[in-house]
């Protein structure tokens, strides 16, 4: 395939290329160049989005596994101060009971007492 006129000559000769030709030419290059560098660009940046979002993922898994894990820690440390309170209660009830067998006992104590005393007297009539 050759590029010539209707009279058989070149159409690539010194007179029908000129300045707008060649700047027509560099600017069609040039915006093919900037075309492939942006299509490179915006690949490159969605794998490294892709790789973003995976790791992301997985940082997000894990922080989840560590809240499902806190919370039920939580929850046995709830447990743990409701026992704890229900232990002091008792304790305080044991506490209370202590005190009225001490006083039981001591009153116990002086009526034995009394009566070793009284039996004591009637041994000796």
């Amino acid at each position: 395939m050759t590029f010539t006129d209707g009279d058989g000559s070149s159409i690539f000769t010194k007179e029908h290329i000129n300045l707008n030709t060649i700047v027509a030419i560099v600017g069609f290059l040039s915006m093919f160049a900037t075309f492939i560098a942006a299509w490179t660009t915006i690949q490159y940046k969605q794998e490294e989005i892709q790789k973003w979002e995976a790791q992301s993922t997985l940082q997000y898994s894990g922080i989840v596994a560590r809240m499902d894990t806190l919370q039920f820690a939580l929850g046995k440390q709830e447990q743990i101060d409701y026992r704890l309170s229900q232990a002091e209660k008792v304790q305080d009830t044991y506490a209370g009971q202590f005190t009225e067998i001490r006083a039981q006992l001591g009153v116990l104590t002086t009526q034995i007492a009394i009566a070793n005393d009284s039996l004591k007297r009637l041994e000796k009539r």
